[in-house]
């Protein structure tokens, strides 16, 4: 049998345990199969038996359903015949009942645990002069390396590193956050070597001649690979 026709086949008979016969619809057989009609259908359905009451049943998933019963019911009568034989001795012989104790001995529920607000760096307000579309994906970025290294940020480490990062300006904040990323760190640390007035290359425009709040999508690609 194939997967699918072992999948279609499955799925009939846990239908048929729980609703005691399939339908003789071949639409609603398919639906049921989660099969399209064909072949797959047509295999798991030839081991199905068309009944006197016009539904279908695999006959050996029957013959366990009656076994299952008739276990119940054996098991039923041996709980009565135990209880009978304890009570003829008379009830001094029979097992002490549970009592139920003082409505003041009950025993108090257990608390509910406490549940703690989830909170999300996103909720704190961002320092005015790093509200920029450059620092913001930066800064989405860095959160996102925290969780994915399970080191989430807590709402005072969040509070404390963004301002630090004001302090530094929005292009080396930017830098810092990119630098750090880039080398899997928790902690947020600038670049060893900034480059200074006289080292920034000139002539044609370049991301190292463009504060980050200018980049564009391929100002951060070729930061990505500096």
């Amino acid at each position: 049998m194939t997967a699918e026709e072992v999948g279609a086949y499955i799925r009939l008979l846990c239908h048929q345990w729980n609703k005691g016969g399939i339908p003789n619809d071949p639409e609603r057989l398919a639906r049921m199969a989660g099969v399209m009609p064909g072949p797959s259908l047509g295999y798991a359905s030839a081991k199905l038996r068309l009944c006197e009451d016009g539904v279908l049943r695999n006959d050996r998933m029957e013959a366990e359903r009656a076994k299952q019963q008739q276990y119940r019911a054996r098991q039923g009568e041996k709980g009565k015949r135990g209880a009978e034989s304890r009570w003829k001795n008379g009830p001094g012989h029979a097992p002490a009942m549970p009592v139920p104790l003082p409505e003041h001995s009950s025993p108090s529920p257990s608390p509910s645990p406490i549940k703690k607000e989830a909170w999300s760096p996103s909720a704190i307000e961002i320092p005015e002069a790093l509200n920029t579309a450059g620092f913001l994906n930066a800064w989405e970025r860095w959160c996102d390396h925290r969780r994915e290294m399970r080191k989430p940020l807590t709402k005072t480490s969040t509070a404390q590193q963004l301002k630090e990062l004001a302090s530094m300006g929005e292009s080396r904040a930017v830098s810092a956050l990119h630098h750090s990323v880039k080398n899997g760190w928790q902690g947020i640390y600038e670049p060893t070597k900034t480059a200074t007035t006289s080292e920034v290359p000139s002539g044609p425009r370049s991301w190292r001649n463009t504060p980050s709040s200018e980049w564009t999508p391929e100002d951060h690609a070729a930061y990505e690979k500096a």
